[in-house]
């Protein structure tokens, strides 16, 4: 669900992102959650990477892995895993 939700967002921003203004916060209704960011050229890019192209898919020899997330940029990676 998150990452079908993710998906559209990336192909709605694409060919728009250019026309935001860097370094201004904002927020964004994403599956009926409001995600706050910092800048959305990282939420875009963040995005893309994370659930587009798959940055931290894994394959993984256990059904219940424990993931440690330490960064906490923007909240991406947490909710991806």
């Amino acid at each position: 669900m998150l990452r079908d939700a993710f998906g559209e967002i990336v192909a709605q921003l694409t060919p728009e992102i250019g026309r935001w203004p860097r370094r201004e916060p904002g927020e964004m209704l994403v599956a009926g959650k409001f995600l706050k960011y910092a800048d959305m050229h990282s939420f875009y890019y963040q995005t893309r990477q994370i659930f587009g192209d798959g940055l931290y898919r894994f394959t993984c020899g256990s059904d219940s892995p424990v993931i440690l997330d330490c960064g906490a940029h923007i909240g991406l990676a947490s909710l991806f895993f």
